[in-house]
């Protein structure tokens, strides 16, 4: 297979079947929201490690004369404040770090990057099983029966992706765990060995350690591209061959060898297609839609190169592909579908799950109190100004970023709930906690209200229905734990939930188009 095949066969799967293609992609948005309950417990215990030693009020003295302390550059009050003592806050602050305080903080590092590994791995490896299924025409129904997997005897695959997906994350995470060590390590010596010798010679005095490092290091980069490449195609290879790690890194250097050009083409198709998406999300951050910049990629970048990268493998070791299907219908009309698909499911999802919502509001709410008390203890030394904030975007700008932000918020909130639910109910505390916090903070309060009333009234609403997803998806979770629930049913409520989150994609579009077009300005012309 050549790449322009393998391309254009890529996106025609991925536009025939992008429902079976997402789930796992989206998930990645839940690997961060994860991962940040292990920081923040350990927050929370430096912070009752510190209570009633003294240390957090002496920083507060410090702080007291500058205050309020503008957060958006508006000022309470007509008082000038005084300038900090910034030695003797610094001073302060270092007296914080107290041995017990520097451990908690040490030891919730090093379990956060372990874990956000172990869950990339977990998620990279179930996107790679989700591809291949796609690929070798797996459940072109959108069925989730179980079937046999494809494999290098040319069998074609008839296992649901979603599935197939399943089923990766618990036979291939170590795996790609592995394989992301063996990378790192790769690159760190690459370019650790120059870097050490430049400091050496810098610190040292060892001036003729410089010669030999600068081609060194610039050598590193061709040959740290090469190594992405091998990596590229050790992780197929390990889905495709049903490989550990060390055999998948060296199927994989036996297709880089044997389609150099090819490899190399994949390459340069790879580094085009990020820097283009690159350049799209700058242009969105420019304006003010950061949030538009990490979408961009994840449904439409990576899932590509995944496709492509695992045709071409599994076309070199002999598996048989599936020709796409030729869709039936046009673009608009198919998406129209997919939406009315996802609105039906939301729909259906949250008239059976009330009592769900009901804890969603419970937990938010509770957040939202705990917000109000933390900021109450601050906010004479802080002020905040939603004006100020509004006033800094375009609607334009504003709609895109909120539309984005919102459902990469409430996508990772509600597929993070897998994990037994305890990641989701952390998400909706700590939302609720930023709201009571930032309106305990703020200036004027009465101009906040105005401003969240309009939208307010959809995306507050869609959170919580999101946070109600997350703990149905915990539910499943811990059933799967104690063997209540099969890959089949964990497998279906994947599938579901993504669906749902389509639908709640709706609301979270309305309420951006509130939020940059009516929230900033309405008030100003009623006079509030």
């Amino acid at each position: 297979m050549s790449l322009d095949d393998a391309v254009r066969n890529s996106a025609r799967s991925f536009g025939s079947r992008p429902s079976q293609v997402l789930p796992f992609y989206v998930a990645g948005v839940a690997v961060p929201v994860i991962v940040r309950v292990v920081p923040f417990l350990g927050l929370l215990l430096a912070y009752l490690s510190l209570q009633g030693s003294g240390r957090l009020e002496a920083v507060r003295a410090e702080l007291e004369p500058a205050a309020p302390i503008s957060i958006d550059g508006v000022t309470r009050g007509t008082t000038e404040a005084s300038a900090i003592d910034e030695e003797a806050l610094g001073e302060a602050l270092l007296d914080l770090l107290t041995p017990t305080v520097i451990a908690i903080l040490v030891v919730t590092t090093l379990v956060s990057i372990l874990l956000f590994a172990v869950m990339q791995s977990a998620v990279a490896a179930g996107r790679l099983h989700t591809v291949f299924a796609v690929l070798t025409g797996g459940a072109q129904t959108g069925s989730t029966d179980p079937g046999p997997t494809a494999g290098a005897d040319g069998t074609a695959s008839t296992q649901a992706p979603t599935r197939a997906g399943v089923d990766g994350v618990f036979e291939h995470t170590w795996t790609f765990f592995g394989l992301a060590v063996l990378e790192f390590l790769a690159i760190l010596v690459l370019f650790g060995i120059p870097t050490a010798m430049i400091a050496i010679a810098v610190l040292a005095d060892f001036i003729w350690l410089v010669i030999p490092a600068i081609p060194m290091f610039f050598l590193a980069i061709p040959v740290a591209l090469l190594v992405r490449l091998l990596f590229a195609f050790a992780r197929p290879a390990a889905v495709v061959e049903g490989a550990g790690a060390i055999p998948a890194l060296k199927n994989g250097y036996g297709h880089v060898r044997g389609n150099l050009l090819q490899s190399i083409g994949y390459g340069a198709l790879a580094l085009g297609l990020v820097m283009v998406a690159n350049m799209i999300g700058g242009a969105f951050s420019q304006f003010g839609a950061v949030s538009v910049s990490t979408l961009v990629p994840l449904v439409f970048v990576f899932p590509l190169l995944d496709l492509a990268k695992t045709s071409l493998y599994a076309q070199d070791a002999g598996v048989a592909l599936a020709s796409p299907p030729i869709p039936e219908r046009g673009r608009i009309e198919r998406l129209r579908g997919g939406v009315a698909r996802g609105w039906s499911a939301f729909v259906s999802f949250t008239r059976g799950h009330l009592g769900l919502v009901a804890i969603s509001t419970v937990v938010l709410a509770a957040g939202v109190w705990v917000g109000l008390w933390a900021g109450s203890q601050v906010d004479d030394l802080f002020v905040a100004s939603i004006e100020t904030r509004i006033g800094r975007q375009g609607p334009i700008a504003a709609f895109f970023h909120y539309a984005a932000n919102n459902w990469s918020v409430a996508a990772g909130q509600s597929l993070a709930g897998i994990a037994v639910g305890v990641p989701t109910i952390v998400s909706l505390a700590f939302n609720g906690a930023n709201v009571g916090f930032l309106y305990q903070l703020e200036a004027d309060q009465e101009i906040l209200l105005a401003f969240v009333a309009p939208h307010g009234v959809i995306e507050i609403p869609a959170l919580l229905f999101s946070g109600a997803l997350g703990l149905h998806l915990g539910r499943v979770g811990w059933g799967y734990a104690f063997g209540d629930v099969d890959r089949d049913r964990l497998a279906s409520a994947i599938d579901r939930a993504f669906q749902v989150l389509v639908g709640l994609a709706v609301l979270f579009v309305v309420a951006a188009v509130i939020e940059g077009f009516v929230s900033p300005y309405y008030w100003r012309l009623i006079g509030i």
